[in-house]
């Protein structure tokens, strides 16, 4: 399995999975991690094929990964629709239309952690008020 995964080959990773089937089965801890690690796997290989593409046939795509059309279609929409990755299905056409990252905005975040901290001064100010107005009352 680790030699799978380090040639980064889902072919490979699938014949060892179906040979040892009821051992990995057997154990529900391993399953799943299994499961995880190949849709890992699937969604590197994947990005690694796109990567020099603007627009790529999903069938190319499909027969560079060897792997059935619509299952790479779900799992592209998957990651489309997670934020994994920047494009859009063109399923009329039959094609991936792969857009530039978006570069990220930092201001929003910095303006929320702002506030926050000023929440928490204003916050303490008014406890502050209050136990002196208890003291002066």
């Amino acid at each position: 399995m680790s030699d799978a995964y380090k040639a980064r080959s889902l072919e490979q990773f699938e014949s060892v999975r179906a040979t040892f089937r009821t051992e990995f089965e057997s154990d529900a801890l391993i399953s799943k991690n299994l499961e995880a690690l190949y849709e890992t796997m699937l969604e590197q290989n994947l990005v690694r094929i796109i990567e020099p593409y603007s627009r790529v046939e999903l069938s190319h795509v499909a027969s560079l990964i060897k792997l059935e059309e619509t299952r790479v279609v779900q799992k592209l929409s998957q990651m489309i629709l997670d934020g994994k990755f920047s494009g859009t299905l063109d399923q009329g056409q039959g094609h991936l239309l792969v857009f530039e990252a978006a570069p990220t905005d930092d201001a929003y975040t910095h303006s929320i952690n702002v506030l926050k901290r000023m929440d928490g001064a204003v916050g303490s100010l008014l406890v502050q008020a209050e136990a002196a107005a208890k003291t002066f009352a």
